[in-house]
């Protein structure tokens, strides 16, 4: 049996490599959904034990966080997709896109009586650099579309979002519920959230949470304090600790007890070579002492790609087999198949199963998720399907047993209509060995600079940085050094950001 502790410890802060999580990355209210860990303009999630790391989940592991943050200059979007659910109705799903790529609407049916209904739609609105400006969700009640809530956001400098004010509408009216507002400091690192409720005339304070750096940019305190109605009470605070290639050596969480700090949950962390986690610890603070809790490994390939996961709890002073995961992918990294395993009466015993049918250009076609019987796979329980396309660089998530997916492409004329100086932005060949080529195209003079990361953000060489005319231009990028596995090509232009994955099989 699950432990309250495991159940409880679902998702966590994700640190990217390329700065700050923005919104107009998100879609705030759409149940097909954001990644299941959120982003971390909202740290504090749970009042449990909060991961830092999520457990068995293969795309919460660094080869994958960089693709989260990603835009990519590949035009292929989700056109529709219909999923399968065990407890609501089939859903169909439709995107509209501006030739920007960013999505402006989509629009959600069911299937009822053999016929698709309305049911549920939102629309986005964004300003000349992509931020999201606003963001309307409408139900379909009786024939006709009425809205239910809408967000509002304003950016600063470096596309850093400055304000969110969530509104509801109540009898013909948009009526405030919550607000954030964030602090910056001279380098955008966000330092300060303050969150507000509407109490019908003016905005009264909810939480406050304070975010503390290191000299390298790294978060190594955080901490969140509760209004009482009269004043700021501590809640709980976050401290952690790093190695020198800016992986997480140590995650601890206390709680506010008496306006003192009490240990509550800490995690240790341990990586190879290349910068994949290997291990971690979860201990408890019990008795003026740190308990051991739950211990995970992990095994990887070649590419960085991880393989196994293999979780234990602490029982009666000795680990204890819990859980196991084990992953199969395409040749551009998509999970083909995500087995998970239970320990049961001393043996491993399947749990559940999901799987990904892929096309020639790495965009998933169809998707299934199974529960074990005792004897067979069936598909009597919803899961998360984590829809990869793209060649793998972008990702959505639906809800249900079964999604099919139809993709189509942003016509050329509107790609070459965009305000975005680059317009192309390739790797050839990828896979590759000992070098490879980075191919641009640029629509106007500028500045721009790229680099070469490795999966744990660690900047490995400088491809280029300087300006560059109009026109095709041809990088050699040397992979001779450098040991197998998935490496990062990044263009800075401007406002305008683009990565493409490379490959490396010396």
């Amino acid at each position: 049996m699950k432990s309250n502790i495991t159940i409880s410890l679902m998702w966590v802060f994700v640190f990217t490599i390329f700065g700050l999580v923005s919104v107009q990355g998100q879609n705030l209210k759409s149940d097909r959904g954001n990644p299941p860990w959120g982003a971390h303009l909202d740290l504090f999630k749970l009042s449990q034990p909060v991961m830092f790391m999520q457990r068995l989940k293969q795309e919460s592991h660094p080869f994958l966080k960089v693709k989260q943050k990603t835009s990519t200059l590949q035009n292929t979007k989700i056109d529709t997709a219909v999923v399968s659910s065990v407890y609501v109705n089939p859903k169909r799903y439709t995107f509209l896109y501006a030739n920007t790529g960013n999505e402006v609407a989509s629009h959600i049916e069911d299937l009822k009586n053999g016929n698709w209904v309305n049911s549920t739609m939102d629309t986005v609105t964004y300003d000349s650099v992509g931020n999201r400006l606003t963001a309307v969700w409408k139900n379909w009640i009786n024939g006709n579309w009425e809205y239910v809530s809408r967000n509002n956001y304003t950016y600063g400098l470096n596309r850093s979002i400055l304000t969110s004010v969530e509104q509801t509408w109540i009898n013909g009216a948009w009526i405030n519920t919550d607000s954030s507002t964030y602090t910056y400091d001279s380098y955008w690192n966000k330092v300060a959230l303050l969150k507000e409720k509407w109490d019908g005339s003016a905005w009264v304070n909810d939480s406050h949470e304070i975010y503390v750096y290191d000299s390298v940019g790294q978060i190594s305190l955080s901490y969140r304090d509760l209004w009482n109605d009269t004043t700021w009470v501590s809640d709980q605070r976050y401290s952690y600790t790093y190695d020198a290639n800016g992986n997480v050596l140590t995650g601890t969480i206390e709680n506010g007890v008496r306006q003192d700090w009490v240990n509550f949950y800490r995690e240790k962390y341990t990586y190879d070579t290349a910068n994949n986690r290997t291990s971690y610890i979860g201990e408890l603070w019990n008795n003026n002492a740190w308990v051991n809790s739950e211990r995970y490994t992990y095994t990887y390939s070649s590419l960085g790609y991880l393989l196994t996961g293999f979780g234990e709890n602490w029982v009666n002073g000795d680990w204890v087999n819990f859980e196991k995961g084990q992953y199969f992918y395409d040749q551009y990294g998509g999970i083909e198949t995500a087995l998970m395993e239970s320990w049961e009466d001393s043996a491993w015993v399947n749990s559940s199963m999901s799987q990904y049918v892929y096309d020639n250009e790495g965009n998933a076609n169809v998707g299934d998720f199974y529960s074990w019987n005792g004897q067979s796979w069936d598909q009597n329980h919803d899961g998360l399907l984590n829809v990869s396309y793209n060649y793998n660089l972008n990702q959505q998530y639906f809800t249900g047993y079964h999604v099919d997916v139809i993709y189509s492409k942003l016509s050329t004329e509107g790609v070459n209509n965009i305000s975005n100086s680059v317009t192309r932005f390739v790797c050839s060949p990828n896979p590759a060995s000992g070098s490879t080529s980075i191919i641009l195209n640029l629509t106007a003079k500028k500045e721009v600079a790229m680099n070469l990361y490795g999966i744990s953000g660690k900047k490995l060489q400088a491809i280029y940085h300087g300006e560059l005319v109009r026109g095709e231009h041809k990088f050699k990028v040397n992979l001779e050094n450098l040991p197998d596995g998935i490496y990062f090509a990044t263009i800075l232009s401007g406002t305008q950001t683009e990565t493409i994955k490379i490959i490396c099989t010396n």
